[in-house]
């Protein structure tokens, strides 16, 4: 009888864990290891009931009890303990070390590349390219699932554990296009931070945009708080986690977007920000002023605003180069192109530019 006992307590232990992170997280839905709960509860129920009277539930004989535990346990530690599940790919860096990487990266001397893909098998295309860091997109992961790009696309857990398959499917860290932190309070961009790590994320990036174009932007002072949030949240997990903070000044009809952009990018460093983003700019005279009067390394995206080369934002000072939605784009536009020729025209020129199927897999199946 120790036995099952013994579980019992082990699976209370559980228990509390898991009350515990849901309560930390706020997350929705369904309870990770609830099936250990639940089989807990039931066999509390049993070993009292075996306690007053001598029949015994043939279900909860104690061998029969330690193979369901056993089962039930194996079938749900992944889920306990999701920082530490290595997905299907070859995970031999532990997410500590990808984000001390990820960060070191921000304090070289000269600028890398961070490209961003929208699902497992992109993620690993662009590994195999020689990046030394990743980053998700949103709009291509929301427009590859036929959704509108916003933080309201899917529901929280959906798409956490969307960002999270492309972060585990690689050996690089990985940065997550994590809008506005899916939620407006500091508590919920503070349960956005746990589960980027808990998803295997080594940063993120947290936009100042609230997604109501009759509001567009948070009160500076919120959005700081916001990061502040973030930041906190970060450093309780005890990895060196990147925190990107972003103002959204460029992309949504301001008036006067650079000075309002560098006075809440230095905010946001203040607030505990590791890196700084206002996307859309790559013209010299305005990358040349965010990064002399912004504290703290810059990123630029292509694609948004312009383009640029690694040469000329190395010699403005820029730290880090992302790619945001445009290469999703780019990647579907000769699909387009290609559909058209084959439906109007009976054509298949996009044999001349096919890969071989062994060559694609070897890359994204392992």
């Amino acid at each position: 009888r120790s036995i099952p006992i013994t579980l019992l307590m082990v699976a209370r232990l559980l228990h509390w864990r898991v009350r515990n992170e849901a309560r930390i997280r706020g997350a929705s839905g369904r309870t990770p290891g609830m099936s250990l709960i639940v089989v807990s509860d039931m066999g509390v129920k049993v070993l009292r009931a075996r306690a007053q009277h001598s029949e015994k539930p043939a279900l909860f004989e104690s061998s029969q009890f330690c193979c369901l535990f056993l089962f039930l346990f194996c079938s749900n530690v992944a889920q306990l303990f999701p920082h530490r599940a290595t997905g299907s790919g070859t995970m031999d860096h532990s997410l500590a070390e990808k984000a001390l990487a990820f960060r070191t990266l921000h304090e070289a001397d000269q600028p890398f590349v961070m490209a961003n893909a929208w699902d497992p098998g992109s993620a690993r295309l662009l590994e195999s390219c020689g990046f030394q860091a990743l980053a998700t997109t949103s709009l291509g992961m929301n427009f590859a699932k036929a959704r509108d790009d916003g933080p309201d696309a899917a529901p929280f857990e959906t798409i956490m554990a969307e960002h999270g398959a492309i972060a585990r499917a690689v050996d690089l860290p990985v940065n997550g296009d994590l809008e506005n932190g899916y939620g407006h309070s500091p508590e919920e961009v503070a349960r956005c931070i746990i589960g980027a790590i808990a998803h295997g994320m080594a940063g993120c990036g947290i936009e100042d945009f609230t997604g109501d174009y009759d509001n567009l932007y948070y009160d500076i002072e919120l959005a700081a708080d916001r990061i502040a949030a973030a930041r906190e949240a970060a450093d309780a997990s005890g990895i060196a986690f990147t925190l990107t903070a972003r103002a959204e000044c460029f992309l949504y009809g301001h008036d006067d977007p650079l000075p309002d952009a560098i006075a809440r990018l230095n905010r946001f460093r203040e607030a505990g920000a590791d890196c700084l983003y206002a996307p859309g700019p790559t013209d010299d005279e305005t990358v040349a002023r965010l990064v002399a009067e912004v504290d703290g390394p810059i990123n630029v995206v292509v694609g948004q605003g312009g383009s640029a080369t690694l040469e000329r934002m190395a010699e403005l000072g820029v730290r880090r180069i992302s790619t945001g939605g445009s290469l999703f784009r780019a990647t579907y536009a000769p699909i387009m192109a290609w559909g058209r020729e084959m439906a109007e025209a009976g054509s298949f020129s996009y044999l001349d530019h096919m890969p071989g199927e062994k060559g694609m897999s070897k890359i994204i199946v392992r």
